[in-house]
């Protein structure tokens, strides 16, 4: 399985080898420059808030700690999760929940999980829209309409306590989790509870916050593209990022190396754009958002102490009920 990974690299080196570097360099010198900076600016921005999302469904759960901690922890496990399949290294947070302040790993779990799965739940349905807008799957296109709406029935289905310890329960039995260990099926049922706590009313913040983050990120990745020459749209490109951030998600490769591009590729060819304007596009986003993000998320985690907990480092602690 660990060399599955190498899928995505050979197709990135491929990719890279197919390029015309002379066309693509002189695309790039001939951009507006201040186009990667803002996105850049608009990227580190995003991480903020995205850092007071998590910070927010974390006082939901009665685990206090300051912003500026939550912040250096979200951008901490940013950087492991730059470096792993589908992000997987952001799960970093929960270690630093559980060593610092005791929340068990199911319970730091739920709001990791929770926090990543709003950001991957609005790709999801923009890159099924896609789907359906671009006819990716010929007559089973549909499937882009058909999909949200399924999983807006599950949504709403959780939002009833009842049919969401139910579902629970048939997952542990389908699965075999009674039979594999006792503390197996704990472990679940406990990050059940933690998660389903976030499904109140006062879920629209959280929920806001995401679709205002996407919106921000959506615009800096359009003026990265217009700067290079790229005519589209707003939607058009909003799109076309999130199916490709969906498929970077398949873990056969590094930060979706390779397989966003070749995503990126397809999809601006249908738009008269070239393979070269394409992959530049690929790589700036790559430098704005993954690179810088990843350079900013290895500064703090220098600056996050794990091993060794100082009284000034990190004061978490878990509040105790009433």
């Amino acid at each position: 399985m660990k060399y599955l990974r190498l899928i995505g690299i050979f197709l990135f080196i491929f990719i890279l080898w197919q390029v015309d570097w002379g066309k693509a360099l002189s695309i790039v010198i001939g951009m507006d420059y201040a186009a990667p900076i803002v996105a850049g600016l608009l990227n580190i921005a995003i991480m903020i808030v995205k850092a007071w999302r998590w910070h927010m469904l974390l006082r939901s759960q009665k685990i206090s700690l300051s912003f500026s901690d939550a912040l250096r922890i979200y951008v901490s496990a940013y950087y492991y999760g730059a470096l792993t399949p589908g992000r997987l290294g952001e799960i970093l947070k929960v270690f630093y929940l559980k060593r610092y302040c005791g929340t068990s790993a199911a319970v730091g779990l739920s709001s990791v999980l929770t926090d990543r799965l709003m950001d991957i739940y609005v790709s999801f349905i923009l890159g099924c829209l896609g789907i359906y807008y671009f006819r990716l799957l010929g007559s089973m296109s549909l499937l882009g309409l058909v999909l949200p709406l399924l999983s807006l029935l599950f949504i709403g289905v959780l939002f009833h306590r009842k049919s969401a310890l139910f579902l629970v329960d048939r997952f542990s039995r389908i699965f075999l989790l009674r039979r594999i260990s006792a503390r197996a099926e704990v472990f679940v049922r406990e990050f059940t509870g933690a998660a389903l706590a976030f499904i109140t009313p006062a879920l629209w913040l959280p929920v806001a916050i995401t679709l205002a983050t996407y919106a921000v990120f959506f615009y800096g990745c359009l003026i990265v593209a217009q700067a290079l020459g790229i005519d589209i749209s707003y939607l058009d490109i909003a799109i076309v990022v999130s199916i490709g951030s969906i498929v970077s998600m398949i873990p056969i490769s590094i930060a979706g190396l390779g397989t966003r591009e070749a995503v990126l590729i397809m999809l601006f060819a249908g738009m008269g754009v070239g393979s070269d304007t394409a992959v530049s596009f690929s790589l700036l986003m790559l430098l704005t958002f993954t690179v810088l993000l990843g350079l900013v998320g290895y500064v703090a985690w220098l600056l996050t102490p794990f091993d060794k907990p100082q009284n000034d480092d990190l004061k978490l602690e878990k509040l105790q009920d009433d």
